[in-house]
């Protein structure tokens, strides 16, 4: 054998030497490749499920998208979205029809001035067709711009204003009825006395007696009359500076008749040191107190004691009118301001209704006192608070005493 034979045994004895540490290299290799390719199916398998997700939910997206746009488009109200730069970025189908020249990408406030006619403070609008608009805005977030809804209201409003025309007509009948029930006994018993006064064969203590009872009767017509027109004036006075204190001696002096004849009497307490000023109107208030004062002599008793205090409080004044007669029924109290309401066969109800609106009309108002300390614990007691001259001018200003 050769040297060279020799070397190549020497040679391939190394290899197999070198074969069992390649087999188990190849089986590790074999073995991880298996697991790459688990590993690459399991990521594939993952892969495929959030695609498939992912397309769910782009497909359940895009079905709530069109259902929104759908229900957008079918809303009976008009939906504005303008972006921050006031440009119109979205709109719906009745915004289209409320205003017509709408575009988008076009400024809002471009589009706003071609549509609206008016504004008022509740957020209506009165669009330059004549209809009329609600409003609701809201800012967007977290994007910047806002969000309208705009609805027509026009319907409901002309629906209310025939409500309104309605139930003024039927305030109008019932206080006719109110009116021809109330008059007749008294133009009866004035045209009676009147056709006695008539005769010749009167004697002279007789037709005063007559013309006595012809006066009252149309004194008491006249009263009547004089509520139902307060009462239908609805609290619209000319408004002007009033001093209390003048306003209760001038109620004082016009009253004084009525106690002259009876064992009343009428106390008047002013607190204000003649400095009490209110904006309003000095006859409507004065008929107001006059009105409290009458009804406390009326139904307090022959011997009632009457008390007038005005008083200064935070921000205006009170006025007190209490007696000490046999007060207010508990189960009437709460009808006493009602039109009509009335316990007197021979009285119209209208009385504490016009005091209360003369009342309102000066931006004030009036309570029953209940429960009440002081002297006077049995009788009726009202209070009228009013604001000071500068509250009422505020009042006077937004058109409630004009």
């Amino acid at each position: 054998m050769t040297q060279a034979q020799i070397n190549n045994q020497s040679d391939y004895s190394h290899l197999h030497g070198d074969y069992p540490v390649m087999d188990h290299l190849s089986m590790q290799l074999s073995h991880s490749y298996d697991e790459l390719q688990q590993q690459v199916a399991r990521l594939a398998a993952e892969l495929s499920d959030s695609r498939q997700k992912h397309n769910r939910e782009l497909r359940e997206k895009e079905r709530l998208a069109n259902r929104f746009y759908h229900v957008l488009q079918s809303l009976p109200a008009a939906v504005i979205v303008v972006d921050q730069k006031d440009r119109v970025d979205e709109f719906n189908t009745v915004a289209e029809i409320l205003f017509p020249e709408i575009r988008w990408g076009r400024l809002w406030n471009e589009v706003f001035s071609d549509h609206v006619a008016t504004q008022t403070a509740n957020n209506e609008w009165m669009l330059k067709d004549g209809r009329c608009v609600s409003v609701s805005t809201k800012t967007l977030e977290p994007d910047p711009g806002k969000i309208m809804v705009v609805v027509d209201v026009s319907d409901s409003r002309e629906l209310q204003e025939q409500l309104n025309r309605q139930q003024r007509l039927a305030e109008m009948g019932e206080m006719a009825a109110q009116l021809a029930h109330q008059i007749r006994t008294p133009v009866a018993s004035a045209l009676l006395y009147s056709e006695h006064l008539g005769r010749h064969d009167l004697r002279k203590d007789q037709r005063e007696k007559f013309s006595q009872r012809l006066r009252q009767s149309l004194r008491h017509t006249e009263n009547q009359v004089r509520d139902l027109l307060s009462f239908a004036r609805g609290g619209h006075y000319e408004p002007a500076t009033v001093n209390l204190s003048n306003l209760i001696g001038d109620v004082e002096a016009q009253i004084d008749p009525l106690f002259a004849n009876t064992n009343a009497a009428l106390e008047v307490i002013d607190n204000t040191d003649g400095c009490a000023f209110i904006k309003g109107n000095s006859d409507a208030l004065g008929g107001a107190v006059t009105n409290l004062i009458e009804n406390a002599v009326r139904h307090g008793g022959e011997d009632v004691q009457v008390r007038l205090t005005l008083t200064p409080v935070q921000d205006g004044y009170c006025l007190r009118i209490e007696d000490d007669g046999e007060g207010i029924p508990v189960e009437i109290r709460k009808d006493i301001f009602n039109p009509f309401f009335t316990t007197s066969s021979d009285g119209t109800g209208l009385g504490l209704a016009v005091v209360q609106n003369v009342v309102l009309s000066h931006g004030g108002a009036i309570e029953l006192l209940n429960n009440r300390s002081g002297d006077y614990l049995k009788g009726a007691g009202f209070v009228i608070c009013l604001p000071a001259m500068e509250a009422a001018g505020e009042q006077t200003a937004a058109g409630d005493l004009s």
